[in-house]
């Protein structure tokens, strides 16, 4: 499992300054808030984004809910870094990163949503991952995650 992970960590982290140059990723990024908004009364979220990438989805969110906090993780350092970037550049501040290895989550917090863009068919078990999500929800919380396929 962890030779997987490492494989993940690399490739990320070789693509990180060229992934932004995809649009897909940022209009997905405008559905999963958009998705946030429609489904919660909320505006003083805690949200969790997991294997954040470059921040399309967390900076996508943390501009239209400024009154949210969110936390961005991610196993490569080189999008987290890239992601920061992006965030700075948008003036948000309601963002913290974290380089995280979701595999091996092991968070003291628990959030009103959490979201995961187009990773969750890279982990060795996915079932484990959702399991332990599943515990960091607040009570009424819920999970979005986007995928190539229904």
């Amino acid at each position: 499992m962890q030779k997987e992970q490492d494989y993940v960590q690399k490739t990320f982290n070789e693509v990180a300054n060229e992934y932004d140059q995809i649009p897909f990723f940022k209009t997905s990024a405008v559905h999963v808030a958009q998705m946030i908004l429609e489904h919660t009364k909320l505006r003083k979220l805690e949200v969790l984004d997991i294997a954040c990438g470059t921040g399309n989805v967390v900076l996508e969110c943390a501009s239209r809910i400024p009154e949210a906090h969110f936390d961005a993780m991610d196993i490569s350092e080189g999008m987290l870094a890239k992601a920061k970037e992006n965030a700075t550049k948008k003036k948000l501040n309601n963002i913290d990163f974290h380089v995280q290895d979701i595999t091996k989550l092991d968070l003291n917090k628990k959030y009103h949503v959490i979201t995961c863009g187009y990773s969750l068919f890279l982990l060795p078990d996915v079932v484990a991952v959702l399991k332990n999500l599943l515990e960091q929800l607040r009570p009424m919380g819920f999970i979005i995650f986007t995928t190539f396929t229904e």
